[in-house]
Order: structure tokens, then C-alpha cells, then sequence
């Protein structure tokens, strides 16, 4: 439970403050793949929005600098 938490608190900092591509990349996959056990769904449940729209949706998205 600590570990999940200590995934969340990661990808939720991304909002404040740079996060390395990979770190958020595995801290991520480490959520999704946790998704699978109730306790964790129900920790994730307030943030899901914020992780969803306001963290992984601007990475898939291109920009100038990508063009």
C-alpha cells in the first residue's frame, strides 16, 4: 500500500514540478497494472480525473516542439 502511494504522490507532483519521462512513465504503469486490487482502485478513485486529464492526456498530445 505504501509503494501505491508513494506512485501516486509521484505522478501527482508532475502537476508542481518536472518529473523525469521515465519515472512518470513507470509510475504509471505501476498504477495501471494495481488497478486490479479494490484497495487500490479506491485510493485512486479521488485522483483518477487529475492523473487522467491533467497528467496523461497533455503527454500524448503534440506540440510545437514536437512538430
Amino acid at each position: 500500500m505504501r509503494l501505491n502511494k508513494a506512485h501516486l504522490n509521484i505522478v501527482l507532483l508532475r502537476q508542481q514540478q518536472f518529473i523525469g519521462t521515465r519515472t512518470l512513465a513507470l509510475s504509471i504503469k505501476f498504477l495501471s497494472q494495481s488497478l486490479k486490487f479494490k484497495q487500490t482502485r479506491m485510493m485512486i478513485k479521488p485522483e483518477i480525473e487529475k492523473i487522467l486529464f491533467n497528467i496523461s492526456l497533455p503527454l500524448f498530445m503534440t506540440n510545437q516542439k514536437d512538430l
